[in-house]
């Protein structure tokens, strides 16, 4: 059972810190978007430039995926294919 609440806590607060970088893109531009992703990856969540790109891409085909969870095969497949 750890484990599993382990990777469930990972994929938040990776989701988290993505929707942290697309906030900032939004709002504030790139330059502070570059400078929230890197933060985070300096924390340890080094795909973060890649799942913020990845929710971008949600975010402009809301018509294919209404809702996150149908989106979230695409969110497996980075973490899956992730080095």
């Amino acid at each position: 059972m750890a484990l599993a609440s382990t990777w469930r806590t990972m994929m938040r607060e990776s989701l988290v810190r993505a929707c942290e970088v697309r906030y900032a893109m939004a709002n504030d531009g790139r330059e502070r978007a570059e400078r929230t992703a890197n933060y985070h990856i300096s924390r340890g969540f080094h795909w973060t430039k890649e799942l913020s790109e990845l929710l971008g891409q949600y975010e402009k085909q809301r018509d294919k995926y209404q809702t996150l969870d149908v989106f979230m095969p695409e969110i497996v497949k980075l973490f899956q294919n992730y080095d």
